[in-house]
């Protein structure tokens, strides 16, 4: 489980970063109107700390749903 959450954690916390930072690079990926980018990466910079969260929270799902 611990590890599980390191390796998690740290993939996680680079996508973060870029997500929170450079989320307009990404949603522009698939759209060239400005408005449309700019919503998505409001969007995507709500959802960042999400990321992190999961990382932990899908470590222990899986750690305790295989422990008896």
């Amino acid at each position: 489980m611990v590890t599980g959450m390191g390796n998690g954690l740290t993939i996680r916390v680079v996508v973060f970063t870029f997500i929170f930072f450079k989320g307009n690079l990404l949603t522009a990926t698939f759209t060239t109107t400005p408005g449309v980018i700019q919503q998505g990466y409001n969007f995507l910079k709500g959802f960042a700390l999400e990321t992190i969260v999961t990382a932990v929270l899908f470590s222990m799902v899986g750690y305790f749903n295989g422990h008896d």
